[in-house]
């Protein structure tokens, strides 16, 4: 009886030390995360006018335009803008100069009347810095912006090697209630997996699309479609954030 007591009491310590390890790899895990994401540099958009009569108005110092593309945005049939801005120069340290990121942020300008410019929009967590989009087999790829009947398209590749990659669309468009650009669409496509799925907020839906190359007619063709419902919320371009996405 003595030995079973023992034996019982030994199995209990290990357990409840295993218990202690875990629960502290847990925390040193969420420690490192919030860490990290309070680490990040993002733009100081008090230093951005409200009006401007050049799109380089509206960029801070040590901030360069990336990318800029322009189409009507809210209807007024003015062309308005979108600024992909980048920081000019990685804040490096000593220990690991090549793993300093430069980040990035959007600004979504509206054409005015008086031709100026207006500042409609600041997202500074949506777009990924230069090396936050997994491990790369190829230098930064930065994220593809783009127009298209007043909708804002973002296209972001994560990921390393083909196989590996994920292509992640976005669509926004400006809501004339709320003032504000809300995402109405996205797709996630998967290489590793051959899947494809589009989420309609607008309608509530999401189509997932499961591909197979075809050898004969050398294309990726869909050998299963299912539908799941979502929710129908407006989710805000200036809330969302590039580690949220599903290919991270």
């Amino acid at each position: 009886m003595v030995k079973q007591k023992n034996l019982k009491k030994f199995f209990l310590i290990n357990k409840t030390k295993k218990i202690l390890f875990y629960l502290l790899l847990l925390s040193l895990t969420f420690s490192q995360q919030t860490f990290a994401e309070d680490d990040r540099r993002f733009i100081d958009v008090s230093k951005s006018p409200i009006e401007g009569i050049t799109p380089q108005s509206f960029v801070p110092n040590g901030w360069a335009i990336e990318k800029k593309v322009e189409g009507d945005l809210n209807g007024d049939k003015q062309p308005d803008m979108v600024l992909e801005l980048i920081e000019n120069e990685a804040i490096t340290s000593k220990k690991n100069e090549k793993s300093n990121p430069r980040y990035r942020a959007m600004l979504v300008l509206f054409k005015t009347q008086e031709d100026k410019f207006k500042l409609a929009t600041t997202a500074d967590h949506l777009l990924p810095c230069s090396i936050c989009g997994g491990t790369y087999a190829v230098p930064d790829i930065a994220p593809q912006i783009k127009i298209n009947r007043g909708i804002i398209i973002i296209e972001t590749e994560f990921g390393g090697g083909s196989k590996e990659t994920c292509r992640q669309v976005q669509r926004f468009r400006y809501d004339l209630e709320l003032n504000k650009f809300v995402l109405i669409g996205a797709d996630v496509n998967i290489a590793s997996e051959n899947t494809l799925e589009s989420t309609n907020y607008l309608t509530g839906v999401k189509l997932i699309e499961q591909f197979k190359y075809d050898e004969s007619s050398g294309k990726d063709v869909v050998i299963s479609t299912r539908k799941e419902t979502v929710t129908k919320e407006k989710k805000l371009m200036e809330q969302l954030d590039y580690e949220d996405s599903f290919c991270l």
